[in-house]
Formats: C-alpha cells, structure tokens, sequence
C-alpha cells in the first residue's frame, strides 16, 4: 500500500515536485479509471479515451517540478480531459469538412463566383451573430449545430441537464432568426453546415 494513499489531493500537489514518481503514481491510481470513462463516454472510443487521459497525466509528469494548480485536482483533471476531447472533436470536424470541400469541388467543378461570394457574406453574417451570443449560450450551440453532439452528449460534457442544453439551443436559434432574414429552415440548416 502507498504511503500516500490516504493522503488528500492538495498535499499530494504540494509534494508532486518532492517526490514525483511516488506522488505521480497515486494520483494517476486514483484518477485514471475515472478520466478514461469519462472521456469513453463523451467519445464513444476506447483507444482515443486511453490516449487522452494519457495525454494529460503525460503533462502533469512533464510540469510535475513547478506543477500547481488554484483549483482541486479532481476539477483540473475533468477540464483538462474536456479540453482534450473538445480539440479532438474540432479536429476531427475539420479533417471531415476537407474532405467533403475536396469531393464537392471534383464532382461539381468549379463555384460560380457569385454564388461563392454570397455563401461566404451569409456564412460570414451567420458566424458574426453566432459570436455575439453569450458566451454558454454560443458553447452549446457550437457543440449542438457545428460538432454535431447530440444534447445528451453535451449535458454530460458540460455537467449540465438536457433540458438547459434543448432550452440554449432554442434560444440560440431564435436569436439567429431575428438577426438573419432568412426563413426558418434555410436557417436551421445553414446553422448545421456553415463553420
């Protein structure tokens, strides 16, 4: 049994940069299960889990001589894995949108000029507006509209209920249908292609 087992986050912090393979050991115990289903959950990917719970016990080892945080241990490791996924996430949304930019150019040649321009004035109106919301507000929908989770992916990526991510994204959407004069499908649909 470790000598630091019992010991309560804050102390183990605090002697992270005395004693660090010991210390790292126990903090990587207590906390490793938990990151890696936590992030299994919002994933849906075992490996891509294991990778980026990974990813951030390889920078507490790396940072471990000066590491110190303001907050509790359990809370820097449960933003730093939703950091991690959420990078991901844009990652993989961008290869995806390159992907399909390429195929629409090779299967329907080149833009029309004009029609290139007023999609970018749209898309460009569209993402004006989208900045402009509060702040949760513009997260949920980001996530919603643009990162394609459902609201139940979200609730549990940003410990909030259902209810409160359906509730922002009905407002986000009001909110881009005052602003933007287009009609409510056009809206919605453009919501979900244009980033």
């Amino acid at each position: 049994m470790s000598e630091y087992k019992n010991l309560p986050d804050q102390e183990l912090i605090g002697l992270l940069s005395e004693n660090t393979g010991p210390v790292f050991n126990e903090v990587y115990n207590r906390y490793w299960s938990q990151l890696f289903l936590h992030v299994r959950r919002m994933l849906g990917d075992d490996e891509l889990a294991k990778d980026i719970v990974q990813e951030v016990f390889t920078n507490i080892w790396e940072r471990s001589p000066d590491f110190s945080i303001s907050t509790s241990l359990s809370s820097y490791l449960y933003t730093a894995v939703r950091n991690r996924v959420f990078n991901e996430i844009k990652q993989q949304k961008v290869k995806s949108v390159h992907l399909q930019d390429i195929a629409a150019f090779f299967s329907r040649g080149q833009y029309e000029a004009d029609e290139a321009l007023r999609y970018q004035q749209l898309k460009s109106a569209i993402e004006l507006e989208i900045s402009k919301m509060p702040e949760k507000m513009r997260e949920i929908f980001e996530l919603s509209r643009h990162q394609y989770l459902s609201h139940k992916q979200i609730a549990a990526l940003m410990n909030i209920s259902e209810h409160t991510v359906r509730t922002q994204v009905q407002r986000a959407l009001r909110l881009l249908r005052q602003k933007i004069d287009l009609p409510v499908p056009t809206l919605f649909f453009l919501a979900h292609l244009l980033k």
